[in-house]
């Protein structure tokens, strides 16, 4: 489905850019005019993806489950992007696929940390 929405004067944060669901929506506001803060714990797949789609996109290594990482790629992102228009805060992990029971508390809490503190870390 084509869409008649444009974003060139739009400054759009995506976390979990580098791949999956992060990168088609990356690739989505690109193409519709947006310059893309690319933000993504692998750093090595946002550098392939920054050379790939151009200079409509800035890259910001992060592991969203930090709270350093987060606080430090933030104020890195506002030296030069005061204004974020939109964000869109997709970093996800699946963590252990098993019964309850055998799920530790340390994956839970990984999984906790990036789906929900992640989210929480870019809005508060």
């Amino acid at each position: 489905m084509k869409s008649d929405f444009e974003f060139s004067e739009n400054t759009v944060l995506i976390t979990g850019a580098a791949a999956g669901i992060g990168l088609a929506t990356t690739e989505h506001f690109i193409e519709r005019g947006a310059t893309v803060l690319m933000v993504d714990r692998d750093g090595a797949a946002l550098d392939v993806q920054s050379r790939r789609l151009g200079e409509k996109c800035r890259t910001f290594p992060c592991d969203v489950a930090s709270n350093e990482s987060t606080a430090s790629a933030f104020t890195e992102i506002l030296k030069d992007h005061p204004k974020i228009d939109i964000a869109v805060l997709n970093a996800g992990i699946e963590g252990k696929a098993a019964p309850l029971h055998e799920v530790s508390v340390d994956d839970f809490d990984q999984v906790m940390a990036v789906n929900v503190r992640g989210v929480f870390m870019w809005l508060s």
